[in-house]
């Protein structure tokens, strides 16, 4: 299932760098620490958090905002609900199709990319007369370990 299985985004370093040289954008070393950073979250995180953590290796405020934009509309970013509606939080992607599903308890996130978009897609479009052209879902869960947790 690719990266489904994966946590985070560890392995995704050549794809981080392909975009960003797609797109005309230039890799950083604030960018490479911002994504490394990203990149080995397992849960979502916070801009609080994000700042914290780059505060650390001496980037600043603006810096993270304006990486958190950039690699969100590079599509290696997602934003992610986290529940309760408070705070955005984000998780670090592979471009292209796939969706989310985050616990609800613990924040742990993991993508998927079965949807059956292309028959949703046409159900979608012969019940509204909608041209349908994009799509987003997330999912929401509880995962084995908080289960288990629980028990």
């Amino acid at each position: 299932m690719g990266h489904a299985e994966a946590d985070g985004c560890a392995g995704a370093q050549v794809e981080f760098q392909e975009v960003l040289q797609a797109a005309g954008v230039r890799l950083t070393q604030q960018r490479r620490r911002f994504w490394e950073w990203a990149a080995g979250q397992k849960r979502g995180f916070t801009i609080s958090q994000a700042l914290s953590a780059m505060k650390r290796c001496g980037i600043g405020q603006a810096t993270v905002y304006r990486n958190t934009t950039t690699l969100e509309r590079l599509g290696l970013l997602r934003r992610i609900g986290n529940g309760n509606g408070s705070d955005r939080m984000y998780c670090c992607c592979k471009p292209g199709h796939h969706h989310s599903i985050v616990c609800a308890s613990c924040g742990l996130v993991k993508e998927f990319d079965t949807c059956g978009w292309a028959l949703l897609k046409e159900l979608l479009s012969l019940q509204t007369g909608f041209e349908v052209e994009d799509h987003y879902m997330e999912v929401r869960g509880i995962c084995p370990e908080c289960q288990a947790a629980k028990r």
